[in-house]
């Protein structure tokens, strides 16, 4: 590889990424907007988010294996193209069911085209120095655009209306089609990849019932069958997955990938890391609007903060750093600084301090998320072969929205578990704060655990 390749297929590869990024994040800030106009209830509202990320998460093991035997130049139009179909029925629909299904549609594409863009990015850049500044640019890009999908979707919802948040994917899709079919590299079917449809549904059966479970404890309570079911049918699919794993000869997700004790800590960051950013960004969306009153637009530029620390650190400090530091440092310090960012706003109450917490918060999140995003995608990366490298980068994106899936239903069934379905104000307000407390002291005990996984520092 020429050391100045051309950059233009990373903003392709990169606008595809965040396309589904933002589609996720910029639901959010819709949300307050969406269940007034469709009338959804507290409960049932976190699955206008839920319903993108399971489907997203639960086929993204398959999206990397599809582009690493059809080729990812291939999938990653196939999976715009269906991105784009999907978003106009979103935007055209009726009722929460429809809704709910095109988004589920949505993420399923989604989980075909991102699967795509990072095996293209590890493929089209591999000089070690030049990977390492795509990488960054790439991971700076969508950790800014997670937080501008905030800002834009209250915009959006303020001056329109919620169902331009997903209008906007079709010509972020159309300049993807047209730029991606003369600028990325085609790479070549290889018919001898496996496709494992068996280990596929499987894996998505676990996060389904892991997420539905916690999901409907708010309405129901912890220690309702249904609940109880859902949470045992996931141990049970994890347990069938991983013996499938061992036991085919062509499995979906090899088991060997995980022996590398660092890709496997940057794995578990990833998932909690997700569960921290998204968790702190659904929390103040609804304690802006429907305790304090916010506008759509007003909540969005609230955020401004997580976005420029986020940005700052993932463009310029973190490559830095990439190279003097060891990689555990950066990737624990992530799910470190996650959980610290949560616990400001267990204390956010109407005063003088109600600003101070909120800044505060998102700036520790934001310098969280900056340090470690890029560090993280890295880490899973080295040593992969190219066989591995579609299943390997879909793994990275499997595990950050299991995260933001889990994240969103833990904390709003803890919100509305402690405050009661039909609560308003300082109700309302006393459960976000409670589901922020117990979601901040979880990924700060949890950054020791990935501590301990990836074991001895390691210069990066």
């Amino acid at each position: 590889m020429q050391a100045k390749k051309s950059y233009v297929p990373l903003a392709v590869i990169t606008l595809a990424h965040l396309m589904a990024v933002l589609d996720n994040t910029i639901m959010i800030v819709a949300l307050p907007s969406i269940q007034k106009s469709l009338g959804v209830s507290a409960v049932d509202r976190q699955w206008i988010i839920t319903a993108y990320t399971l489907a997203y998460a639960g086929l993204l093991l398959l999206g990397g294996k599809l582009a690493d035997r059809f080729g990812a130049q291939r999938t990653l139009m196939f999976g715009a193209v269906g991105f784009a179909l999907a978003s106009a029925v979103g935007g055209l629909s009726q009722g929460f069911l429809m809704l709910v299904a095109a988004r589920a549609v949505e993420g399923a594409f989604g989980a075909v085209l991102t699967s795509s863009t990072k095996t293209l990015l590890a493929l089209t850049y591999t000089e070690k120095q030049q990977r390492a500044k795509a990488m960054g640019i790439f991971g700076a890009t969508l950790a800014m655009g997670s937080v501008l999908g905030m800002a834009l979707g209250g915009l959006i919802t303020s001056a329109l209306s919620w169902r331009w948040c997903l209008f906007i994917n079709l010509p972020i899709a159309a300049v993807v089609i047209a730029f991606g079919l003369r600028t990325l590299m085609r790479l070549p079917v290889k018919r001898h990849i496996h496709i494992d449809l068996i280990s596929a549904a499987v894996f998505s059966a676990a996060i389904i019932a892991l997420v539905y479970g916690l999901g409907t404890a708010a309405g129901t309570g912890w220690g309702a069958p249904v609940v109880l079911a859902s949470l045992a049918l996931c141990v049970v699919a994890v347990f069938v997955f991983a013996l499938l794993q061992q036991k085919l000869a062509n499995p979906l997700f090899p088991l060997r990938l995980l022996r590398d004790r660092q890709r496997s800590g940057a794995l578990l960051a990833s998932i909690f890391d997700s569960f921290g950013t998204l968790g702190l960004m659904l929390i103040l969306t609804f304690q802006l609007q429907k305790v304090q009153g916010y506008s759509a637009f007003k909540t969005g530029m609230t955020l401004i903060p997580l976005m420029l620390a986020t940005t700052f650190l993932s463009a310029v400090v973190a490559p830095r750093l990439m190279r003097k530091v060891a990689p555990v440092w950066l990737i624990t310090g992530d799910v470190f600084l996650s959980g610290l960012g949560l616990l400001p706003l267990a204390f956010l109450q109407a005063g003088p301090w109600f600003w101070p917490l909120v800044i505060l918060s998102e700036i520790i999140e934001g310098i969280g998320t900056g340090l470690g995003t890029a560090p993280t995608m890295y880490t899973t990366l080295l040593g992969v072969e190219s066989d591995d490298v579609g299943i390997v980068s879909s793994a990275t994106s499997a595990t950050s929205q299991i995260g933001s899936s889990v994240g969103t239903a833990l904390l709003n069934t803890i919100a509305v578990s402690v405050a009661g379905i039909a609560a308003t104000g300082a109700a309302m307000a006393h459960g976000f704060s409670v589901a922020c407390g117990y979601g901040g002291i979880l990924l700060l005990v949890v950054s020791v655990v990935v501590f301990v996984v990836i074991g001895r520092p390691k210069r990066a």
